[in-house]
Order: C-alpha cells, then sequence, then structure tokens
C-alpha cells in the first residue's frame, strides 16, 4: 500500500495495527489449508488408514506436497467429522477412461495394475472404479491422484 505525506485519509498503519494486519494473513493462511471431504462409503477405510490416496478433480489452490491435508466426512451438514490430519506425500496427474489409466503420462492397460489402483481408493476393482467415476463425473476424467502419509 502507497501512502502519500501529508494526506489526512490514508495514514500509516501503527505498529499494533501491522501485527494485527500479519496475524490476520496467517489467519487466512491456515483457512486454506487443504479439506477433503469423503463419502461415507469412504470413511472407515480412510479413518483406519487402509485407503491412503483419492483421485480428485483439478482445485483451484492446487494441493502441494507436504501439504497438511485435512479429512472429513459429512463436510456442510451437522454430522460433519474430521477422519484425521495427514501430509501429502505424493500427488499425480490422472486421467480415468474406461479400460486404461494414464497417470503423469503413463499408461496402465493391465487389469491387475488397474484392479490394484481402484482397490487402494476403496474400490473393489477396476470396473466399479470406472462405472463411479462414469456416474459420478462422466468419463474421461482429468484430475489428481493423491498419496498422503
Amino acid at each position: 500500500m502507497r501512502f502519500h505525506t501529508g494526506c489526512h485519509c490514508q495514514k500509516p498503519p501503527t505498529h499494533e495495527q501491522a501485527n494485527t494486519q500479519q496475524d490476520l494473513i496467517l489467519d487466512i493462511k491456515k483457512e486454506i489449508m487443504p479439506a477433503l471431504n469423503f463419502q461415507k462409503q469412504f470413511a472407515e477405510a480412510v479413518k483406519n488408514g487402509y485407503k491412503r490416496q483419492t483421485i480428485r478433480s483439478p482445485r483451484k489452490n492446487p494441493i502441494k506436497i507436504d501439504d497438511t491435508l485435512y479429512l472429513y466426512t459429512g463436510m456442510r451438514t451437522k454430522n460433519c467429522e474430521k477422519l484425521k490430519e495427514v501430509t501429502c506425500s505424493a500427488i499425480y496427474d490422472i486421467k480415468i477412461k474406461r479400460y486404461v489409466c494414464i497417470i503423469d503420462q503413463s499408461p496402465v492397460f493391465r487389469l491387475q495394475s488397474l484392479d490394484k489402483i481402484a482397490r487402494a481408493d476403496g474400490f473393489s476393482d477396476w470396473a466399479e472404479l470406472a462405472r463411479w467415476f462414469n456416474k459420478t463425473h462422466g468419463l474421461p476424467f482429468e484430475g489428481n491422484l493423491i498419496y498422503w502419509t
């Protein structure tokens, strides 16, 4: 902010006001820490550590490695429950098609590998994951594969 000398309408902030502004900026930064909501069907697997990844649409403020992730179920409802607080350990671009998955430009075709990705995300197999994404987002789906520890 630029201050003009002699202007009575734009006085520089006092030391106390400057500290308050810095505190406000820090509070705002805390508020944009990534919170991820999980449907009820995935909540228990997230809570017990069985599910340690998620596939998400790109975000306005992208998640980065080492970000603290706040994992919830029922966000914006009276039944909101914090499941875990974790650290993002890896993030990859992902494209999901009916019979193939592309992770960071590397295609995955083998059904065994596709099923492994699906089970890690809380589905029984690739066919179930592909049906869910087709119904929920439409295929092909492009987003991020996010891992946490």
